[in-house]
């Protein structure tokens, strides 16, 4: 039951902001959650939860973190929650690859370095990031597509000096509204980064626990 509200909180997010006409919200909800939640990159802020009274250590410093992240990263295109335990951020893919192609825009490289930024006093984080497409072309063209920007994406990141990151490509999998309309494909095109304690700040936290 926890995954099933988990995923639903999960639409809610990455709809936050976003005005979408109503057939496509109810098309949405119409769907069985689990299936609209596979493959989400905040399925690993659920699975990285501590709880309890470390969990909530946890949860503080992600707080303090998506904080600076707002601060810094403040563009309204950009969104940036917490659910839970860690930190959802969710950026265009059109802010972020040029059209149809796995290059990184130039505009965007003043994001990857104001992130970093970020994460200089949060080095205990693991990131984990998705590449998302719209279903333009064919599974296969989408997918690939989504792999080697993320691969892209990856080198990027790895260059300004931000290693503890994973990357996929999803392609058209996973899309959180109908492809059917030009506001469901701007929706689908997405890239997610979800940031996470490592090992290192989850022993950190259980231990200053158990010493109070």
């Amino acid at each position: 039951m926890n995954r099933l509200l988990s995923a639903l909180i999960v639409l809610l997010l990455l709809l936050g902001g976003c005005t979408v006409p109503k057939e496509i919200t109810n098309e949405i909800f119409d769907r069985d959650i689990d299936d609209l939640f596979k493959n989400t990159v905040v399925e690993y802020i659920i699975d990285a939860k501590v709880g309890g009274e470390a969990g909530a250590a946890v949860k503080k410093e992600m707080s303090l973190l998506r904080d600076k992240i707002l601060q810094t990263l403040d563009d309204e295109q950009i969104m940036v929650r917490q659910p839970d335990e860690g930190v959802l951020i969710v950026f265009p893919s059109d802010m972020v690859f040029k059209s149809g192609k796995s290059d990184v825009r130039e505009q965007f490289l003043p994001v990857v370095t104001d992130l970093r930024e970020c994460l200089r006093d949060f080095p205990e984080t693991q990131l984990y990031l998705y590449v998302h497409t719209d279903n333009n072309g064919s599974d296969y063209i989408s997918l690939s597509l989504s792999e080697k920007r993320a691969k892209k994406i990856r080198k990027t990141f790895r260059k300004a000096g931000i290693r503890h990151i994973f990357t996929q490509g999803k392609g058209a999998m996973v899309p959180v509204i109908t492809n059917e309309t030009a506001e469901g494909r701007q929706l689908n095109r997405r890239m997610e980064i979800a940031i996470v304690a490592n090992k290192k700040m989850t022993a950190k936290a259980k231990k200053q626990i158990k010493s109070l």
